[in-house]
């Protein structure tokens, strides 16, 4: 093996610089004093560093726009909201609590299949138990048609 194999380095391990904004003013005041940084970065940087994130909810990504040359930096930034956050929770809640109601009800017809199994289980036992009995009695009918009823008739032809 080659011992001078290089090893991978971790840049930018904590990023301490990570900042959450409970209001759009909040935000402008720190873009404003940071302009030239954050102009600078890309939007996918921003958005890792900075969320805005309402005190109601609402969760706004930042973008940028008239970017020179096509890149993502030096552009105008702008604010996008993308959701709520509140209101997804409550969606989340609501499904967890869909779903929970739909295993219960999966786990009553499971178990209501299973009854009906053994039921059918049962049936079937009887109906061998009365089809054997027919057959019985069927023998010890043809048995005393062929002999009481009609002796000669059953003579084997030689």
């Amino acid at each position: 093996m080659n011992d001078n194999i290089n090893e991978l380095k971790v840049i930018n391990e904590n990023i301490n610089e990570s900042k959450v904004f409970k209001s759009v003013e909040e935000f402008n005041l720190f873009y404003q004093k940071n302009i030239e940084q954050m102009k600078s970065q890309t939007t996918n940087y921003l958005n890792k560093i900075y969320k805005i994130i309402t005190n109601d909810g609402n969760e706004y990504k930042i973008t940028k726009r008239n970017c020179k040359d096509g890149k993502r930096c030096d552009g105008d930034i702008y604010l996008k909201k993308v959701g709520n956050t509140i209101t997804k929770t409550l969606e989340n809640d609501n499904i967890k609590a869909d779903i929970s109601l739909i295993k219960e009800s999966l786990n009553e017809f499971t178990e209501q299949i299973n009854q009906l199994n053994n039921k059918n289980k049962i049936l079937e036992e009887h109906i061998n138990k009365l089809s054997n009995v027919v057959d019985q009695q069927s023998k010890v009918i043809n048995e005393y048609v062929l002999n009481v009823v009609a002796p000669d008739n059953h003579r084997m032809i030689k």
